[in-house]
C-alpha cells in the first residue's frame, strides 16, 4: 500500500472513467471532411486548420486525447470594466460560442464541442457560435454563412429534439453513476462531490448547458478581477459566467454540450471540465 494517496477530485474520477469509454480516434481526418461538405476553405497549420467563416478566419484544432475540437476567433482588445463585464454575463447564455481571455488586454472567441464519437453536427452548431460570436462583437455580416450551416444540419422537431436528448442523458448520467432528480422539465440537479450542477435543456433541444455556482467574494467593478475571470475561462472547456441576484453578482462554471448525437463520453467531458474550472477557482481564491 503506497505511503501517500494522492486526492481524486470528482473530476479526477469523471476523467478517468471517460478514458475508458473514449475512443481516442483521429479527429482531423473526419474534421477536414465535413470543412469539405461545409464548402470552408480550410489552411492546414501545424496544430490545426485556418477556416475561412465569412469575412474572417478561425482557428480549429481536433484534440484526440481531450476527444474534443476546439475553435477560436480573436476579436480583438477589451480593457473597460463594463466590457468585460458584459461578456462574463453573456458567458451564462445558452450558447455553444463564449468569450475568453487571449493575447493582453485581448478578447477571443471559442468554441469546445465533444467529438468523441466524432459529432458533425454538434461541429456545425459549434461553428455557428463563433459566427454568432463575431456577428456580436465586430457587427459582421454572417446571415450567409449561417444560413448554410443550418441548412446543412437541418431543423429537427423541438419536442422530438427534447424527448431524444433527455434519454440520452439519463442514460448517459446512469452509466456515469451519477445520481440526478428532475426539478421541472428540462431542468435536472446533477449531484456532484462538489455540490450539485444544473442541466438546462434548450427550448429547442438543440443543447445542454451544465452550470455549477461558485464561491466569489470579489464583485464586477474591478478590471483587473473581470479580465482575471476571463483568462480563466480560456484555461479549460468550461467558461465562467456571471448574473446579478440579489445579493450581488454571483459567479458560476459553465459548459453548453450540442445534444443532437450527445455521447456519455461527452457528458463525462462536460461534467469534468465544470468541476475542474471549479477547483480551480476555489483554489485561485483561497477556499481550497
Amino acid at each position: 500500500m503506497p505511503l501517500f494517496n494522492k486526492h481524486r477530485t470528482h473530476a479526477d474520477k469523471l476523467a478517468k472513467r471517460r478514458s475508458r469509454i473514449a475512443g481516442g480516434g483521429d479527429l482531423n481526418a473526419p474534421l477536414l471532411e465535413l470543412l469539405g461538405d461545409l464548402d470552408l476553405a480550410a489552411e492546414p497549420l501545424k496544430d490545426g486548420w485556418a477556416v475561412q467563416l465569412g469575412p474572417t478566419q478561425i482557428l480549429l484544432v481536433g484534440l484526440p486525447k481531450e476527444g474534443v475540437v476546439t475553435g477560436m476567433a480573436p476579436l480583438g482588445g477589451m480593457t473597460a470594466a463594463e466590457g468585460m463585464r458584459g461578456l462574463l454575463h453573456a458567458n451564462l447564455e445558452h450558447k455553444l460560442g463564449y468569450f475568453v481571455g487571449g493575447d493582453p488586454d485581448e478578447i477571443d472567441g471559442r468554441i469546445q464541442i465533444p467529438a468523441d464519437p466524432f459529432d458533425r453536427e454538434g461541429i456545425v452548431r459549434g461553428l455557428e457560435g463563433l459566427a454568432e460570436v463575431l456577428e456580436a462583437i465586430h457587427d459582421h455580416d454572417m446571415s450567409d454563412v449561417v444560413a448554410r450551416l443550418r441548412e446543412f444540419r437541418g431543423r429537427p422537431d423541438p419536442d422530438a429534439a427534447r424527448a431524444s436528448a433527455t434519454r440520452t442523458l439519463r442514460t448517459s448520467l446512469g452509466e456515469l453513476e451519477l445520481e440526478f432528480s428532475e426539478r421541472e422539465e428540462g431542468i435536472w440537479a446533477i449531484e456532484t462531490e462538489r455540490g450539485v450542477v444544473d442541466a438546462i435543456l434548450a427550448d429547442s433541444g438543440a443543447s445542454w448547458m451544465l452550470m455549477h455556482q461558485l464561491r466569489y467574494e470579489d464583485g464586477d467593478k474591478n478590471p483587473q478581477i473581470l479580465r482575471w475571470l476571463l483568462d480563466a475561462s480560456g484555461a479549460r472547456g468550461a467558461r465562467l459566467g456571471m448574473a446579478d441576484l440579489p445579493d450581488g453578482p454571483n459567479l458560476f462554471s459553465v459548459m453548453v454540450l450540442p445534444a443532437g448525437a450527445l455521447s456519455t463520453a461527452g457528458v463525462a467531458y462536460g461534467m469534468e471540465q465544470v468541476l475542474r474550472l471549479g477547483d480551480e477557482m476555489d483554489r485561485q481564491n483561497g477556499f481550497a
